[in-house]
């Protein structure tokens, strides 16, 4: 079983790897480092590069449906990334610890929809998507620190290498 240091370590090597650069990482090694699957990078009207997030891919239907679902805490630089939405659904706060930010992204990669998400114990508090195909969330306040806004286009690209 390989430790914390290199586990740390072979995720820095795949970060490395796309060109995007995350800046000072947090240990995010609590769920297992081969769940950090995406890299998205988000850039303003201008195409300069505001900020990054390792993103968990839920590609399942069982993981859509659980998403964040029960995690007491979720690094600033990490996140979930859904794709493959297609039309109209929700997304919903029941049984998440964490606030977030959801940002739903067209086809062309350009941010259509975004939401602060706050913590909701009685799990109505739901957000609806339409044609987008891919919704990514990450930490509330993760898009106001970094200026993303509707409009920012996001790239993502597949994490390589050590696993």
């Amino acid at each position: 079983m390989a430790s914390d240091v290199q586990k740390r370590s072979s995720m820095i090597k795949r970060i490395a790897a796309t060109g995007i650069k995350v800046g000072r990482l947090p240990k995010i090694f609590a769920r297992p480092a081969r769940r950090y699957r995406k890299i998205a990078a988000y850039y303003g009207e201008g195409g300069d590069m505001l900020g990054a997030s390792i993103l968990e891919v839920a590609d399942t239907d069982e993981l859509r449906r659980r998403g964040l679902m029960g995690r007491e805490t979720l690094p600033w630089v990490c996140g979930m990334i859904f794709e493959g939405l297609s039309g109209w659904g929700y997304f919903w706060m029941k049984d998440c610890k964490v606030p977030l930010d959801v940002m739903f992204i067209d086809g062309d990669g350009k941010i259509q929809e975004l939401y602060s998400m706050p913590v909701d114990p009685s799990g109505k508090h739901k957000y609806r998507h339409g044609d987008e195909a891919t919704a990514i969330e990450v930490p509330m306040g993760f898009c106001e620190k970094y200026g993303i806004k509707r409009g920012c286009t996001v790239r993502v690209r597949e994490l390589r290498g050590d696993e």
